[in-house]
């Protein structure tokens, strides 16, 4: 499977510590992957991404072997260079561009796109949709991106400051997201505390539907003198 694939599932889903004596510890998993996009100037001092998103097949870094990396395509749809592990596509790019079962594929995406088209979007081999967030998310952005990722069936990757609050990232959390996205250029300490902010995050809420009672509307029963006239008619 994909690299960014597996770490999508692991963010995804809740892990139990072991219970019971013998049990082993294990290593906590962040709840929302962080990807860094950047040129290889700006990736150069930044260690500690999920993976890395670069502009060009020249700027992927080289460092880490391990490392996840994409690449953003052009509206040219150029084939870009072996060893990615998944590309970043929008509505303009040829659609022969997801003919590759190898890599996967994230796909930008704005609130206005009809529902229909978001439909049509669960048959695309999609991985998740990029957006991108305020400073402070409304109630109404938050829904906005719940639709996005209601309708598609797919994760949500959030561009963001690197100085987001961390209410803001529970907030996304809710929302869908499992991925945040931030530029590299903002420096590797910056980037660091990102990934603190998303450490420090709570577990994901579980959700409970709670069976609410239906309330019905009683109609008002007829009176004897009602019903005597309905039978004189």
């Amino acid at each position: 499977m994909n690299k960014l694939r597996d770490k999508i599932r692991d963010a995804s889903s809740s892990r139990a510590s072991g219970l019971g004596f013998g049990a082993t510890r294990s290593k906590k998993t962040a709840t929302l992957l962080l990807l860094v996009h950047g040129e290889r100037s700006s990736l150069a001092a930044i260690t500690d991404a999920d993976a890395y998103l670069v502009p060009s097949a020249a700027d992927r870094p080289t460092g880490d072997k391990e490392a996840v990396s994409g690449l953003i395509l052009g509206k040219n749809g150029a084939s870009p260079a072996d060893g990615f592990d998944f590309l970043v596509i929008d509505e303009t790019t040829p659609a022969a561009a997801l003919l590759n079962e190898d890599v996967g594929y994230l796909m930008r995406a704005t609130p206005d796109i009809p529902d229909s088209f978001l439909r049509a979007l669960q048959s695309l081999p999609l991985d998740g949709l990029i957006v991108t967030a305020s400073g402070d998310i409304t109630v109404r952005e938050q829904v906005e991106m719940a639709r996005l990722a209601g309708f598609t069936g797919k994760p949500l990757f959030v561009e963001v400051a690197p100085d987001v609050a961390s209410k803001q990232l529970e907030v996304l959390r809710e929302a869908g997201a499992v991925g945040l996205i931030a530029d590299a250029a903002r420096g590797a300490e910056a980037i660091a505390g990102l990934r603190r902010t998303i450490s420090a995050l709570p577990p994901r809420r579980k959700r409970v539907r709670e069976e609410r009672d239906a309330v019905s509307v009683a109609m008002p029963a007829a009176s004897s003198e009602d019903e005597a006239d309905f039978d004189d008619d």
